[in-house]
């Protein structure tokens, strides 16, 4: 299957917000991992 990557990019008043920005956008991020064969039953 390989790596997954995900990029987030983040602004902020400050270096500091825009790093907890970042953080907390990250948390929310969501993989959804599903076999091949699911997905051609589903088109």
């Amino acid at each position: 299957m390989g790596d997954r990557y995900a990029y987030v990019i983040a602004t902020g008043r400050t270096e500091i917000e825009a790093k907890k920005n970042a953080l907390q956008a990250a948390s929310e991020i969501k993989f959804i991992i599903s076999n091949s064969s699911d997905d051609e039953s589903n088109n």
